[in-house]
């Protein structure tokens, strides 16, 4: 059915009519050996070794997005903005 060495990405087009709709009660499912997961954010199925990949580089946005908003949350609290806001 598909090169699982090379398909990453199965486009919901593809899957949501075919045999592979199962996946969406399973949220995943098996194909050639290789297992796929469903991504709810894309409605793509992902080869799990990239969808573990991205779950990673997801989880270090969200941490390098907090830890700025702390630093202008932080700037925001000692004053620095409001003597700008007086000139």
């Amino acid at each position: 059915m598909f090169d699982t060495k090379t398909v990453e990405r199965i486009s919901p087009h593809v899957w949501r009519c075919s045999v592979l709709s199962v996946a969406r009660f399973s949220s995943g499912c098996k194909i050639n050996g290789v297992s796929y997961v469903l991504d709810h954010d894309t409605d793509e199925l992902v080869r799990h070794d990239i969808w573990q990949l991205e779950l990673k580089d997801k989880a270090k946005q969200k941490r390098v997005a907090a830890a700025e908003k702390k630093r202008w949350e932080a700037a925001a609290q000692s004053g620095l903005f409001d003597s700008a806001s007086k000139e």
